[in-house]
Formats: C-alpha cells, structure tokens, sequence
C-alpha cells in the first residue's frame, strides 16, 4: 500500500480533482446514486448521529451526505488541497470543521466523543500501520451507542504480494505514479482483527478516494 508520504504527494498535488471525486461514482450514474443504492442501506441505523467524523473525505464527495445527519463534523484529511476545498464547498454549513493532520493523528479532538466514523474510498489506499493508529484513537472516543464503517483494503485475504510505490516522489521527470517499489506482502490482519472485535465494519477491496 502507497505511505503517507506518497499519498500526501499523490491526492495534494498530482491528482487532477475536477470531477471532485464523482469520476469513481461512475458505475452508478453518480455519488447519489452510490450512496442511496448501497452506503446508506449499510448505515440508516446507525444515522442520524449527533457528532460524525469522515476520515480522508477528499472533496466531499460522502460529506455532502452526512452533514444533514449530524450536529457536530468533522472531516480530517492529511492533504492540504482537499480540507482547502471541503473548507470553501461546505461553508455554509455551520456544524462543519475540516482539519488537515498528519495522516495518522485525530489529537485534534481532544476528548470529543463519537457516535458515528465513516470513510469511504480512501483508507483503501492506507498501510497497514495508519488502520491500526487511526483504529486505536477511535475505540476510546466511541460513545456508548457510537459506531464505525471503515472502508479499507482486504488484498491479504488473498495471501499474495503486490508491488508498492516507493517512499515518495523520485526526482526528474519520472512518474512516481507508476514507479514500483521492492515487493512485500501486503498484511492488515491485526488491524482486521481489531476492526472484528471491537467495531461494526463493512471490508470491500477498492481503488478510489474522494
């Protein structure tokens, strides 16, 4: 799975966000559609929720869904192009904070209690040790009733090895969008078996994020 590093590179500078996220909505005719059809028969019960949180909203393409259903947001995404964006499309929407981090870290809520976590097409392209930081931080902030629906790679239940990018962008005029790094298995099942315990999670393999 990309690092940090090169998911901040790739999402903050690379990536051309005209469609703002709906290009990956495309199967279903649009993010509406996906969301109506199959996020939202997943998660009717656990919305509305008084204070929501979405991990890596992009540009807001599931944000738009979850602002009418909560009190108090919080979207939080490690790339600066995104929060900018997210800031100036959801303005009007008072109960709204989007904060940049550092792709790991929820600190900026403070001992703010959860009821719902969402993400969606993002935390796909995370590795292994981003799921477990960011499950650790959200387990203590969960209300009593509060849930998580985290969308995240399950490429290790098929047991193979994969190419990943290298640390970042190489310089010159190479893509590292399409740079391959050394091969290594690709392992989530701590996190997988954290998830398992301790939260309600739907586990679909994906590519997209926004």
């Amino acid at each position: 799975m990309p690092e940090i590093k090169w998911n901040d590179w790739f999402w903050g500078t690379h990536y051309d966000w005209k469609d703002q996220g709906e290009e990956w909505s495309s199967a279903w005719g649009s993010s509406e559609a996906q969301w109506f059809g199959t996020l939202y028969p997943r998660l009717h019960r656990y919305l509305p929720a008084p204070t929501i949180l979405e991990i890596a909203p992009g540009f807001g393409r599931w944000t738009r869904f979850l602002l009418p259903q909560c009190n108090h947001y919080y979207g939080v995404d490690l790339s600066p192009a995104c929060i900018d964006h997210c800031t100036r499309r959801f303005a009007r929407a008072s109960q709204a904070r989007f904060v940049k981090n550092d792709g790991k870290s929820l600190a900026f809520l403070g001992k703010t209690k959860l009821d719902f976590v969402f993400s969606f097409d993002s935390l796909v392209h995370a590795d292994e040790d981003v799921l477990d930081t960011y499950v650790a931080q959200i387990l203590p902030r969960l209300s009593s009733r509060g849930a998580a629906f985290l969308h995240h790679s399950n490429a290790a239940a098929l047991n193979l090895q994969e190419p990943i990018p290298k640390r970042g962008p190489r310089h010159g005029n190479d893509d590292p969008a399409r740079t391959a790094g050394t091969r290594r298995p690709v392992a989530v099942h701590q996190t997988k078996a954290a998830l398992a315990r301790s939260l309600r999670s739907e586990m679909q393999a994906g590519e997209p994020r926004g």
